[in-house]
């Protein structure tokens, strides 16, 4: 079967499939951000730095990033429901 056929770097296909998926998925929702949502959420979720670490990075307050994640949060779920 197709999906117990080992990748590169020893994924099997479904799991190869899952991450494309969840990549794309991950990209449309960013779009759906505002450039500054979009930085803050990245440096949150995917870099893992602390609120304290992006304000420093975006010279932004640390209130102003705290709300660009919350409702940039938001934003991804009310789209993410759309497309269920």
């Amino acid at each position: 079967p197709i999906g117990e056929r080992d990748y590169p770097g020893g994924l099997l296909a479904s799991a190869a499939t899952d991450q494309n998926d969840d990549a794309v998925l991950r990209r449309d929702l960013l779009n759906h951000l505002t450039e500054s949502q979009r930085e803050c959420v990245i440096l949150r979720n995917e870099e893992e730095l602390s609120l304290d670490e992006i304000a420093t990075r975006t010279g932004k307050p640390k209130t102003s990033v705290k709300t660009n994640i919350s409702v940039a949060r938001r934003r991804m779920l009310e789209e993410l429901k759309k497309m269920i």
